[in-house]
């Protein structure tokens, strides 16, 4: 039989006989191989097999996240310049977390991120159980003496924490004198300070409802409860978020606000009359009538990376590097002045430091998380 292709004339019987020669079954063979081996390949490289691509090939990493954005701007500007990987961020504020949280997990078949950047433990502890972060052993381990330390980490290497910063007591400086200030969290319910004090809004995510739930964590619900319902009932008045108080004490619409110290940092940037003083501690052998206090909470963000993310090479730089010695020096600088975990960058930063922090473990937190949430709604309303 004659037929043609094109303008080819092909003769089936002579590529019969040619097929049945040695030098044709030889040929035959060797491409019936050369397809076998090449054709999966074609169809990986089509249909998406360059998510597993090399590190120098991924020029592009996406992050979420729920950080400050002008932390999270001096960080990815300085990882995309010493690596030349651009930084796609998804960002929502730390009060719509759960937002976040929910399209990480919806797309969890098919993942867009790479990367997440956390204002807080409890999300990425939930991201964790739902099997949305994957394990991994950031090169960070080797800097700290025994390893990261182990309450500012998952048991599963899942997620990691950092970028501490301290919870404080805000107050104005045209008001209050700093000796004038109170220094522990149940003085925030005398009636000295009735309608006086801003409170970051505890029922939404971040480092206020942290706050609670580490309370919780170390007091009981039941100390914790009356210690915000006794702030409440004092007149204090509910902002959306740590930034909110600092600059509500800088104006002037409060005296004291609970706060963070970056948060204030921020407020007197503008420039407004406030400052901090950090949680005093109260010793063992003092009796007190009300909250205990057992000194500054450093409360941390969280790093962790995406499990099948479309860039994980890029991705695994981006998480390390913000764990590593010179993000560190980064955030432990004006104007963030996040405290170091590094001990070689806390040399470096003493400044940084607070007197008596008090060590957490941050698993133990975020099993409180969800009764936090809980007694915020109940003394607050919903």
């Amino acid at each position: 039989m004659i037929f043609h292709v094109g303008r080819i004339e092909v003769d089936t019987e002579k590529v019969r006989r040619w097929i049945n020669s040695s030098k044709g079954r030889t040929l035959t063979f060797r491409l019936l191989i050369a397809g076998v081996v090449l054709l999966p390949l074609a169809a990986w490289y089509a249909f998406g097999g360059r998510r597993g691509t090399s590190a120098a090939e991924q020029r592009n990493v996406v992050l979420y996240t729920t950080a400050d954005e002008a932390v999270v701007r001096s960080l990815t500007d300085d990882f995309t310049a010493r690596t030349g990987i651009r930084v796609g961020i998804t960002r929502e504020p730390a009060g719509r977390t759960d937002a976040l949280v929910q399209r990480l997990t919806n797309e969890k078949g098919s993942p867009r991120a790479d990367v997440w950047w956390g204002a807080d433990t409890a999300a990425a502890a939930r991201l964790a159980g739902a099997g949305v972060l994957a394990p991994w052993t950031s090169k960070a381990e080797s800097l700290v003496a025994g390893g990261w330390p182990a309450g500012l980490r998952d048991p599963g290497y899942r997620w990691y924490g950092f970028a501490l910063r301290a919870r404080v007591i805000a107050f104005n400086t045209s008001s209050l004198a700093k000796n004038e200030a109170p220094t522990r969290l149940r003085d925030l319910a005398s009636p000295n300070w009735r309608g006086r004090v801003g409170l970051p809004d505890p029922r939404v995510p971040g480092p206020a409802r942290a706050h609670l739930a580490f309370l919780i964590a170390t007091h009981g619900e039941d100390a914790a409860r009356s210690w915000l319902l006794g702030i409440k009932d004092n007149g204090a008045v509910v902002l959306p978020d740590d930034l909110a108080v600092a600059q509500a004490v800088g104006r002037g619409d409060v005296r004291l606000g609970l706060t963070s110290a970056d948060a204030v940092r921020s407020a007197q940037g503008e420039p407004w009359p406030v400052d901090f003083v950090p949680e005093s501690i109260d010793r063992p052998r003092d009796r007190v009538e009300g909250l205990r206090s057992v000194g500054v909470v450093l409360t941390p963000d969280t790093v962790a990376r995406v499990v099948g993310s479309p860039n994980p090479h890029a991705g695994a730089r981006l998480a390390d590097f913000l764990l590593s010695a010179d993000a560190e020096r980064i955030l432990a600088g004006v104007p963030a002045r996040r405290v170091p975990i590094i001990p070689s960058v806390a040399g470096e930063f003493a400044g940084a430091a607070f007197a008596n922090p008090t060590p957490i473990d941050w698993n133990a937190v975020n099993a409180a998380d969800e009764a936090a949430a809980r007694i915020a709604r109940e003394v607050l309303g919903p």
